[in-house]
């Protein structure tokens, strides 16, 4: 029974003052510690990547190229020409393309007839005369017609008869012209050097409520598009078309054509999108001071693009926790301990070092 007594003892003891009989622990984590553990389900790639980008104009458009008669007013006045007295006129200025025909009219309300009143254009004339008190109506010969026409009104000289000059008070001057009014469409916009480097497709959508006629479009004086248009219709251009910078997209309407509506032009082109795994973590007031060590575990299933790679600790704006490594097709594991975390919000990141591409599995953190 002593003997009993004294071997218990001596266990005791010995448990208590490790007496020779050796104790370890041992520390899991996720498992051990305080076993708590955050993870991101799939595969995320991690790096810069190519991805679809538009850039997208509207433009309004008011196109015509048609034609009708335009009736200009010039202002009359007494028109003089004598040796003694010198001489004066009345001069227009015309500009018109595409002119058809063209008539001046206009009302003698003065005149001592002593010499012919003279119409001129572009230095020809047109009539030469004497006119009486009346309303007068003038057809110009075709072949005087021109885009740009100075039309003149004057007296010729009294000559000879030296006590006055040849007299001509006009008035309601009228020239009416029939020509094609033409108005074209024009819209500049800027290309960049990344969308001109990566362009991939362009295109105008027209969403017409006026259509008649062909449609003439044209990108930096190179021809898009020339012939009859749907209400709803695409015009295609490519990077040809195109330069870095400013850019004009003219829409003009053909002879006998009109257009109004509004289109939209679309530039397709690539951009690159950077990105990264965030995993986020919130310590209590109790975790963060049980806290003792934690680590950070994930696999590289595929490097795309070679390069490196940081994994980050963050609060807030301070990095607590920072390690580089080289990016290759295997598993990962970075111990992290208490002056790595703060209570509260904790933020794991995972960028691309270098341009580098890859895709992560199987990202843990364990504490």
């Amino acid at each position: 029974m002593f003997l009993t007594a004294g071997l218990v003892i001596l266990v005791v003891m010995l448990i208590l003052f490790g007496g020779g009989i050796p104790f370890t622990q041992t520390y899991h984590f996720g498992q051990g510690g305080m076993g708590i553990s955050h993870s991101v389900n799939g595969t995320i790639l991690v790096g810069p990547e190519d991805v679809n980008a538009i850039t997208r104009y509207t433009i309004d458009i008011n196109t015509s190229y048609t034609k009708g008669e335009t009736v200009h007013e010039a202002e009359g006045k007494e028109l003089f020409n004598g040796l003694l007295f010198g001489s004066n006129a009345i001069k227009y200025q015309l500009t018109s393309k595409g002119i058809e025909s063209l008539e001046i009219g206009f009302d003698i309300i003065r005149t001592n007839n002593y010499a012919p009143l003279i119409i001129r254009v572009n230095d020809e004339i047109a009539e030469k005369k004497n006119f009486a008190l009346g309303t007068y109506k003038i057809a110009v010969d075709k072949a005087m017609l021109a885009d740009d026409m100075t039309i003149e009104f004057f007296a010729d000289s009294s000559s000879w008869k030296l006590w006055a000059p040849a007299v001509y008070e006009l008035d309601n001057i009228k020239i009416a012209e029939n020509s094609y009014s033409y108005k074209p469409n024009e819209f500049k916009f800027v290309v960049s050097e990344d969308e001109y480097r990566t362009f991939s497709e362009g295109r105008i959508d027209l969403q017409l409520d006026n259509n008649a006629g062909n449609l003439i479009a044209e990108l930096n004086d190179n021809p898009v598009y020339a012939d009859t248009v749907s209400n709803y219709q695409s015009l295609k251009f490519t990077k040809n078309e195109l330069r870095i910078g400013e850019n004009v997209l003219q829409l003009k309407a053909d002879v006998n054509s009109v257009f109004s509506g509004k289109a939209k032009m679309i530039i397709f082109y690539k951009t690159q999108r950077e990105h990264l795994l965030e995993k986020t973590f919130n310590l209590t007031e109790t975790e963060y001071n049980m806290f003792d060590q934690g680590e950070i575990n994930f696999d590289i299933a595929d490097v795309i693009k070679d390069g490196g790679l940081s994994v980050k600790i963050l609060a807030g704006s301070s990095e607590l926790f920072g390690e580089y490594s080289t990016a290759e097709e295997r598993s990962y594991t970075y111990y992290f301990d208490k002056g790595s975390v703060r209570k509260g919000t904790n933020r794991v990141i995972i960028q691309s070092v270098d341009d580098a591409a890859f895709s992560v599995s199987d990202f843990e953190v364990n504490y």
